[in-house]
């Protein structure tokens, strides 16, 4: 199985008890400064604004909708095939589809939910892989990265920019997400 994470565009960790609060936003503008980014084998993360594909073998990577306000090619953080990108200077997100690899973009310093009682996450993604083999997921750690958990949705099938909400109820009067 190969399991490649979320393309991202932008991500905001909010929270609420009364108010809104942002926590965390990032529009990878600053490149990778708050993210630990994980490169096993050919398949790595990465933070670029390169669209471009290879036509016909590798497709561009779709402009940024218009309620980003960076659009429409903007810094991004994705998947890349790293022997593409070296060899056809190609450094969009594609990915190598028959080498097994599990990629993770992991936030670089913890956050503290403490006394907030409701938390979302909320991000821009796209991935095209298939179902059950390359697939994007959002996991979560509460411990301190010792464990992680899924939020329990592949991401998968979709070739268009997706803005996406999930509600995580094991944030709330939480101490850490993740951390260092």
């Amino acid at each position: 199985m190969k399991k490649i994470t979320l393309l991202l565009l932008g991500l905001v960790l909010g929270t609420s008890s009364f108010a809104q609060t942002s926590l965390f936003s990032d529009d990878f503008e600053s490149g990778v400064v708050a993210w630990t980014l994980s490169v096993t084998g050919t398949n790595g993360w990465v933070v670029n604004d390169i669209y471009a594909g290879f036509q016909p073998l590798i497709s561009d990577t779709p402009d940024q909708p218009s309620q980003i306000s960076t659009n429409p090619q903007s810094n991004y953080l994705h998947v890349m095939n790293s022997d593409v990108c070296s060899q056809l200077s190609v450094c969009n997100a594609n990915y190598d589809a028959g080498t097994a690899s599990t990629s993770y973009a992991e936030m670089a310093n913890a956050l503290n939910t403490t006394n907030y009682l409701n938390t979302t996450i909320s991000f821009w993604w796209l991935c095209v892989g298939a179902a059950g083999n390359s697939y994007g997921e959002l996991e979560y750690s509460t411990d301190n990265g010792t464990s992680w958990t899924s939020t329990g949705t592949e991401y998968s099938a979709t070739g268009t920019w997706t803005q996406e909400s999930v509600n995580l109820p094991a944030f709330k009067n939480a101490v850490e997400f993740p951390s260092e």
